[in-house]
């Protein structure tokens, strides 16, 4: 029965085959605009809210109330994971290229991320090498994302200590220049067992590893933005995930 099925299915048509699979595809995209809408946005304006509550001034109650609310909200980065992967294997995104302010973007995600880690008394930092270009030309928002998904698995996975994020220019030829993004914890570090699983989707169901999606789009992202990416962890010292990317000058 199982061999007879098989064969049925083998003698699909490939026009009839590539319409279903086209299809599939199109009822993927609508649910990830549903789900989006409906999920990702209220639940962006709850944390928004929330880190704008917590700095109005808190009691020890409140401030214990508000800092779980802000550790529940993580489940967003899982959300955010899934439409991103999702859109990605349906063969988006594509890059914006536009002129943008390197400093900004970069300033932009850390901030974004300050909450969080001060929830667990982890001390963050921003080093920018003086030579590192203020302007660039490519996509603002793409980068945004790879550093916050780095960041924010590097606070997921540090109870004390550091995040350390460090921007240098690696070289310059005419018209572009190579940009180079460290994100340093002193979290729980990595086997070799667990290196061997990096980049790979839906690692983060297991706790002990800092792979998923957050890094499988970020290594999809990288790649198309001209650069590589790469981790060196020891386990229960740290971790260092850097990343390349190439980016067109714009002289001011």
């Amino acid at each position: 029965m199982v061999s007879f099925a098989r064969m049925l299915i083998l003698r699909i048509p490939v026009e009839v085959r590539n319409e279903v699979v086209t299809q599939m595809k199109s009822e993927q995209l609508r649910f990830d605009r549903y789900l989006s809408h409906e999920m990702r946005t209220p639940l962006n304006d709850v944390t928004r809210n929330i880190q704008i509550l917590e700095a109005t001034g808190l009691n020890r109650d409140q401030q214990e109330l508000v800092d779980a609310i802000l550790t529940s909200s993580e489940t967003l980065s899982m959300i955010n994971g899934i439409l991103g992967r999702s859109k990605l294997e349906a063969g988006k995104p594509r890059l914006k290229q536009l002129t943008y302010d390197l400093e900004d973007t970069i300033e932009g995600s850390v901030t974004s991320l300050a909450s969080a880690s001060a929830a667990k008394g982890l001390e963050m930092f921003l080093v920018v090498d003086p030579n590192f270009p203020a302007m660039a030309f490519g996509d603002p928002r793409r980068l945004r994302q790879i550093l916050v998904n780095l960041l924010h698995n590097a606070i997921k996975f540090t109870a004390t200590g550091h995040v350390i994020l460090r921007a240098v220019k690696v070289s310059e030829e005419p018209g572009s220049a190579i940009l180079r993004f460290e994100i340093e914890d002193t979290g729980i570090g990595m086997s070799p067992e667990a290196m061997s699983t990096l980049f790979q989707p839906f690692n983060q169901f297991d706790s002990n590893k800092q792979g998923g999606l957050g890094l499988s789009i970020c290594k999809r992202l990288v790649t198309m933005m001209g650069g590589d990416i790469q981790m060196e962890s020891v386990l229960g010292r740290g971790t260092t995930v850097w990343f390349t990317i190439r980016v067109a000058s714009v002289h001011t």
